[in-house]
């Protein structure tokens, strides 16, 4: 099957797409599928034209249709999105200190340390993990030893925290 997507004053895209057996829908039907990055064609008309061939490569079928991306209205809207936060729960805290970064809310605290991942959840007083979580490696036969570069906070709001980590890994990251 090739599939054409032609976007009014844009260029051609083109897909040869091989065509499948499906039972989704309980009954087999041929399918295909085709995905092209829509980026830089919103509020953009074009047409589509999908071609069908046999496995002698003679066309058999043939559809062509117009389009229209518009954006919806709520497509990066964050109008109904709350930036507080509803009781009961409580706000986010941020502490630092030499065992990582710890995120309390609401009864629990979630501690990451040098390790990717937590080093602990704690909820009503309880550890949850044995040990913190962490991340192995094989390569080429030997095991990657990850090395912290650090944790650093990119956005605390009462409602949400956001954070990275960086690691080293040998050859896997750098």
């Amino acid at each position: 099957m090739t599939v054409r997507l032609a976007p009014s004053g844009g260029s051609l895209r083109i897909q040869n797409v091989p065509l499948r057996a499906s039972k989704s829908s309980g009954t087999i039907r041929i399918v295909g599928e085709a995905k092209f990055d829509l980026a830089n064609l919103t509020s953009r008309s074009g047409r589509i034209k999908i071609d069908v061939y046999d496995r002698n490569k003679i066309k058999i079928d043939a559809l062509s249709d117009g389009f229209q991306l518009d954006k919806p209205a709520w497509v990066y809207n964050e109008v109904g999105i709350p930036t507080g936060v509803p009781a009961p729960w409580t706000p986010v805290k941020v502490q630092r200190n030499a065992s990582g970064l710890h995120l309390d809310v609401w009864g629990r605290r979630y501690t990451v340390g040098n390790t990717p991942f937590f080093a602990q959840i704690r909820s009503q007083d309880e550890d949850f993990l044995a040990e913190p979580m962490r991340v192995s490696a094989i390569v080429d036969g030997e095991p990657v030893e990850f090395v912290h570069d650090g944790t650093k906070v990119v956005e605390a709001k009462p409602h949400t925290v956001v954070f990275e980590q960086r690691f080293r890994g040998g050859e896997v990251c750098r």
